[in-house]
């Protein structure tokens, strides 16, 4: 695969970034709010340990708020 360069401040509307997504699906990329195109490399290694550790975080206090919830449900 070749590599390109994007010029800094180069701006794409939402509609050229949705067909730039599609025929560049493994691309990880992002449109900010002014246009500008981030094209970012995926997580791995320590990042992603990182983010696994928060996702199991993030999954185990949903999964005890919904127990206090039905708790109070079923004490009423």
């Amino acid at each position: 695969m070749e590599s390109i360069a994007i010029p800094k401040g180069f701006r794409v509307t939402p509609e050229q970034f949705e067909q730039l997504a599609y025929a560049e699906q493994l691309a990880r990329i992002e449109l900010t709010k002014d246009g500008e195109l981030i094209v970012m490399s995926p997580t791995g290694g320590e990042a992603g340990r990182k983010n696994r550790l928060l996702r199991g975080c993030l999954k185990s206090l949903n999964n005890c708020d919904r127990e206090q919830q039905k708790e109070k449900l079923s004490l009423n």
